[in-house]
């Protein structure tokens, strides 16, 4: 019998991608269960349920109106309605490979000091910007994600210079629940994010898989963070780090070999870590990947433009070439 894991996606006015996601699963045979928070209207809400009733997906979903909860905490509130031993978060635009998600599952089976397992990411876009439409481009996402260590100290400042999304990965459901805790005690998006992050990391290593596991939409209108100024002078900051600092503070003190002013040390080095490269970050566009003088010239042939993009991804993307394959099927309304 499989194994199967709760993918929890809150969501907000995004009918058409919600259920472009469970028609993507539908397609792949999927077995995970999808736990759906919407914080849309009553009327988005209702036409969601009808979609999903109409539809008789195989495998289970379940649907909850969360009108009153933001992205981090109806997060929260969904992992805690996760029955399964293992819970995946995704962005209702974004997909994650069901084989994949089995792969991961067997190694936080197999390995108990693994804390999450995931495998790579693509980020792709759409012509239009749209939920279907033609491939525009695809790029990897972030890839160094295996983070293996003998302490949650060592784990910490390695994560703090280089940053992964560990939500994104297979947690086991009431470690990725203790991870997420004090999401109700900060009242700053960006420390959330960072929290769970580092906090899986404290706890247990991060453990890659070869092969494809998480597939993201970018999008040409997407909102970025604050900036880092504006990030740092915010109303919460102050508050929001005392918090973020004691809850990395208490839980090496719990995992590693350390004394109680060292894991202070270690936590306000690995903020400072993450605020200094905050500090050093572009808004860079990287939707486009090809050379200037190269665009310049194929924009002109629009055709000839999107054949030489597949053979560039074909080439790039080969070892997963199936996934990619089925996906911009599924993305072209070509299968």
């Amino acid at each position: 019998m499989k194994n199967n894991a709760g993918i929890i996606i809150p969501t907000k006015n995004r009918l058409e991608f919600v259920i472009r996601q469970l028609e993507y699963y539908e397609k792949l045979k999927s077995h995970h269960t999808v736990y759906i928070g919407d914080s849309s209207s009553k009327t988005l809400y209702e036409e969601l349920v009808n979609q999903i009733n109409r539809a008789r997906y195989s495998f289970p979903v379940f649907t909850f109106a969360i009108p009153e909860l933001g992205a981090e905490m109806g997060m929260k509130f969904l992992a805690s309605k996760v029955s399964e031993d293992y819970c995946a978060f995704c962005g209702d635009d974004d997909f994650l490979v069901p084989d994949a998600i089995d792969d991961c599952i067997k190694v936080l089976i197999e390995n108990k000091k693994a804390r999450i397992a995931q495998g790579e990411g693509i980020v792709f876009t759409i012509e239009n910007d749209t939920a279907y439409g033609k491939l525009n481009s695809l790029n990897y996402n972030i890839r160094n994600t295996h983070i293996v260590a003998s302490s949650g100290a060592e784990r910490l400042l390695t994560i703090s210079k280089n940053f992964i999304p560990a939500q994104f990965s297979v947690h086991r459901t009431k470690e990725f629940l203790h991870d997420i805790n004090e999401f109700d005690r900060i009242k700053d998006r960006c420390y959330t994010e960072l929290l769970s992050n580092y906090m899986a990391l404290i706890n247990g290593d991060s453990v890659k898989i070869e092969r494809l596991y998480l597939i993201r939409q970018d999008h040409f209108n997407r909102n970025f963070q604050l900036d880092a100024l504006d990030w740092l002078l915010s109303e919460n900051w102050v508050n929001a780090s005392k918090i973020f600092l004691d809850t990395l503070t208490n839980n090496l003190i719990q995992t590693s070999p350390i004394s109680n002013e060292e894991a202070q040390t270690v936590a306000h080095q690995a903020l400072s870590n993450y605020v200094s490269s905050f500090l050093k970050k572009k808004k860079n566009n990287h939707l486009s990947t090809n050379p200037r003088f190269l665009m310049r010239t194929v924009n002109r042939f629009p055709n000839l433009k999107r054949f030489l993009k597949q053979k560039y991804y074909l080439i790039r993307f080969n070892k997963y070439r199936k996934d990619l394959d089925l996906l911009r099927k599924f993305i072209e309304k070509d299968l």
